[in-house]
């Protein structure tokens, strides 16, 4: 584009090239928001609530975040209540973070699905977005939570996203734990999954930890149906209850429950602390379906042994799975463990890949050592029946 200009003496003429949205952002300043084409181009923390709003009723309006955005006010509800909410829409549209990151989320609520999204529907999608978590909480019971999104359906997806989780400033106390997310089920990055999860992170550091009543996962506290894909967590510290109602109190590095179909897949987790989990493991605390498979995963320097109101309260611990329940179609395979520490209850069970296994293992590797009050077979596996599966294990190398 070339424009010129006469001043009268002579005549100026400049060139515009190389457009890109940095220039676009300079010539929106002042500007909270805009609309284009129906998509909402985000510019503040004002821009984003604008938004939020109208996502909120209508469950479908996109969404690309310009700017790195502070929130200083309690983040409000997109999506729906709760499973049998029929008076809000899943949202169904594209939140498109473009590499920015939102600074300071804090959600006080009494619904049941909370995140930044509470509820992705079938085709919606979150992707290119960083969140710093301050605190996630709930007053009901039966809460589903995660950093990105509380409830997510079979076809969405969330993608190239980071959950940052901060230390101090307002952290929950929940039954003398301190937390920064704490709910039924929840997870770093989504509470419940059915859809697709991948490469994304989540990080923590000091006394920040996710807490469940049921299962807590680093990425996710439950996954159906869906895959998990290459994501990492680092510094979580991951808490579940053992309850006497029949919650089974499920805690994994990666995620914290895996029921039919469901795939993990090139997903790591290090440096991580698990307490109170009845089933906890380095990637996964239980295989509890059919058809379900773990690949190409690894665990390292995680400490599976944290007390819990003065107790280790761990019934199965493995370096990669707690345990895998009664079904030879669930497969973990080409996976290792290293510099872990074990420990459970007297008499339980735990091992370097599975605490307590009717999966299928093949070509796994670790160099944990089980340590503490639970019974060890192996450094391997607690059931150790089967000699193609020792020789596949002997066999490994990292």
């Amino acid at each position: 584009v070339v424009e010129s200009l006469n001043l009268g003496l002579e005549t100026i003429s400049c060139t515009v090239e190389d457009w890109n949205e940095t220039q676009v952002n300079a010539t929106v300043a002042g500007k909270d928001y805009e609309v284009k084409d129906g998509t909402y181009y985000i510019y503040s923390a004002k821009g984003l609530e604008e938004w939020r709003k109208e996502a909120a009723g209508s469950g479908t309006t996109n969404a690309k975040l310009m700017n790195d955005i502070t929130l200083t006010e309690n983040w409000g509800r997109v999506g729906k209540t709760n499973a049998k909410d029929t008076k809000n829409k899943d949202y169904t549209g594209t939140f498109e973070g473009n590499n920015h990151q939102i600074n300071g989320l804090n959600i006080e609520t009494s619904d049941g699905y909370i995140g930044f999204i509470a509820s992705l529907g079938a085709e919606g999608k979150v992707q290119n977005l960083s969140i710093k978590v301050k605190s996630i909480s709930s007053t009901s019971n039966g809460q589903v939570m995660g950093g990105i999104v509380g409830n997510v359906a079979a076809g969405a997806s969330i993608e190239n996203c980071t959950v940052v989780l901060e230390t101090g400033n307002s952290i929950i106390s929940n039954d003398g734990v301190e937390t920064n997310i704490s709910g039924f089920y929840a997870g770093g990055i989504a509470g419940k999954c059915l859809g697709t999860i991948k490469n994304c992170t989540v990080l923590a550091s000091g006394d920040a930890s996710i807490q469940a009543k049921n299962s807590v996962g680093g990425i996710s506290g439950y996954l159906e149906g869906g895959i998990m894909e290459n994501c990492q967590v680092s510094g979580v510290s991951l808490v579940a209850y053992f309850v006497s109602n029949g919650a089974q109190g499920d805690a994994a590095g990666i995620v914290g429950e895996l029921k039919d179909n469901a795939q993990v897949i090139a997903c790591s987790s290090a440096n991580y602390k698990i307490a109170c989990g009845n089933r906890a493991g380095g990637i996964a605390g239980r295989l509890n379906g059919k058809n379900i498979a773990i690949m190409g995963c690894y665990s390292v320097n995680g400490q599976i042994n944290q007390e819990y109101e003065g107790q280790v309260l761990i019934q199965k611990a493995g370096g990669i799975v707690g345990e895998s329940n009664g079904q030879a179609t669930n497969n973990i395979t080409a996976c290792y463990s290293a510099n872990l520490t074990m420990a459970t209850e007297e008499g339980n069970k735990m091992g370097g890949i599975i605490g307590n296994n009717s999966a299928t293992i093949s070509a796994c590797y670790t160099t944990a050592t089980p340590a503490g009050g639970g019974t060890t077979v192996s450094d391997i596996t607690y059931d150790t029946e089967g000699s193609a599966m020792n020789d596949a294990l002997s066999a490994a190398e990292v």
